[in-house]
């Protein structure tokens, strides 16, 4: 379940390209990861039977952060896929697969240490999103929109979590300022080291 990428080794890289039946997978140490050619190699969006995916670079390791913005958009997903964890990536942007919320089954988030992600999208378009866990995010400010517009987007319906969400976790997200509306369907809601300026309303 788990697999460490080792430096200058693409051949074993490679070699996870083939196998198709994995149901989860952990990949570690991806600031290894050459090009963006050796992430396609991998094949993630053909393994249809996997349920379960971390992505997880060495947060210590100092990386050129477009290498990382490069290669995550070819470690896209299968749509199916229920259960996603980043932890240390070093980009800027996020990957196109969450940010036009591509992984419509998807039931648990998790993010961490992504120092440089200054805004997450809504996520509202992720209807059987329920589990969503934002920790260490630094440079986050805001959640559905973008920071020029926020003051607009207050009352916008884009600033939505998702529908039938259950658990919110956040902690250690200095500079977020403000969360979107909170669903009625909310069991478990975990704020801390944040900087709110105001309470979040509830949906309805």
């Amino acid at each position: 379940h788990g697999f460490e990428v080792v430096e200058k080794d693409g051949q074993r890289l490679s070699s996870l390209g083939s196998l198709k039946s994995l149901c989860q997978l952990s990949l570690r140490n991806l600031q290894n990861v050459s090009s963006c050619k050796k992430a396609l190699e991998i094949k993630l969006k053909d393994k249809h039977q996997m349920q379960y995916l971390s992505l997880v670079w060495n947060k210590h390791l100092k990386e050129p952060v477009n290498r990382d913005d490069q290669i995550i958009d070819d470690l896209e997903p299968n749509e199916e896929i229920q259960q996603l964890h980043i932890h240390g990536y070093n980009g800027v942007k996020l990957p196109f697969w969450i940010e036009n919320s591509l992984l419509i089954l998807l039931v648990s988030l998790e993010l961490e240490y992504c120092v440089n992600w200054k805004s997450l999208p809504s996520l509202r378009e992720l209807n059987s999103l329920k589990y969503l866990i934002l920790e260490n995010l630094f440079q986050l400010e805001y959640i559905g929109t973008l920071p020029e517009l926020h003051l607009e987007a207050v009352e916008s319906d884009n600033a939505w979590l998702p529908p039938f969400l259950s658990t919110l976790i956040i902690r250690w997200c200095p500079k977020l300022r403000e969360l979107p509306a909170i669903p009625c369907s909310l069991e478990l809601l975990v704020i801390k080291h944040v900087q709110l300026a105001f309470l979040p309303r509830i949906q309805q």
